[in-house]
């Protein structure tokens, strides 16, 4: 009688391969996710797994499910903006303007459309440092937990700080 059948032809586990791989994961791990693989080699899994991507059908439904998802971020993504659209409106037409309120609204859609990405500025004497936060490693996050201890101590009028201390 064969493997009960879905949508388009697909049998629940194609389709779980489908779902797997339009969610992100490797061809090998979606096809881990949706079969019972414990006795495969790793070897027959990625060939099992590339002859299921290649099923013209197991194709089709990967698409549609990547175009939806494409359709749904897109509808999120506009109703957000919408929505500080909205918020901008709102402060800006208020009794009394709020152009704090604007600017952060302004300034979070930027952020959301990829205008604007976060910036991390530091400034040592005369020394100024602009890095995306993706571009710091472990060693410049503790030189600004360093920079950050020596300007509070500064502030708080510590004069136990050795001139050469960062900051």
């Amino acid at each position: 009688m064969g493997a009960p059948r879905i949508l388009n032809g697909l049998t629940i586990k194609m389709d779980g391969f489908a779902n797997g791989v339009a969610s992100g994961l490797s061809l090998s791990d979606a096809y881990r996710a949706a079969y019972n693989v414990d006795s495969m080699k790793d070897t027959t899994v990625q060939h099992n797994a590339s002859l299921l991507n290649n099923d013209p059908k197991v194709t089709a439904r990967i698409n549609t499910l990547l175009q939806r998802k494409a359709v749904l971020a897109d509808i999120n993504l506009a109703s957000v903006a919408a929505e500080m659209d909205d918020a901008r409106r709102t402060a800006k037409h208020a009794e009394v303007p709020q152009v704090a309120s604007m600017i952060a609204a302004s300034r979070a859609k930027a952020n959301l459309v990829g205008i604007l990405t976060p910036q991390l500025e530091v400034k040592q004497r005369s020394l100024t440092i602009e890095a995306t936060l993706d571009e710091l490693n472990i060693d410049d996050l503790r030189q600004l937990l360093a920079l950050g201890d020596t300007a509070k101590a500064l502030e708080a009028g510590d004069s136990s700080i050795p001139p050469d201390a960062p900051g």
